[in-house]
């Protein structure tokens, strides 16, 4: 696995009251991208705690919403891979945890504001004469 595929917020907790107890009151939750099956349910399972309750501590802690955080962070991803590989859109899509590759172009467009071949576009290097 790439260091990419990860998404990493400082330290692990076992469980929300060790979470609450760290003097930095942070959570660590390592996520895989191409598993875009892993949801607050499944990060909340693996950390024994409600899913509801993960997510009041995460936006708490980090003032955003633990979904738009995965969401934001896969868009990142994705920014890179558009500017520095040549992969399709799907194949990219596919890479950073969507499925659907109508629903990434929707969401990438909504956040970045240009849809994913005109990201491309924009933010490629011209070529040198």
């Amino acid at each position: 696995c790439r260091d990419t595929d990860y998404i990493r917020v400082d330290r692990i907790a076992k469980n929300a009251r060790f979470f609450e107890n760290t003097p930095a009151g942070r959570l660590e939750i390592t996520i895989n991208l191409s598993k875009p099956e892993k949801d607050p349910r499944d990060i909340a399972a693996a950390l024994y705690i409600h899913p509801n309750y993960l997510s009041s501590i995460f936006t708490k802690q980090m003032g955003i919403s633990l979904v738009a955080y995965i969401t934001n962070y896969r868009l990142l991803v994705a920014q890179k891979m558009l500017m520095e590989t040549d992969l399709s859109v799907e194949k990219i899509a596919l890479e950073v945890g969507f499925y659907d590759v109508q629903h990434f172009s929707r969401v990438f467009k909504s956040r970045v504001g240009l849809t994913p071949q005109m990201f491309r576009v924009a933010n490629r290097p011209s070529p040198e004469p």
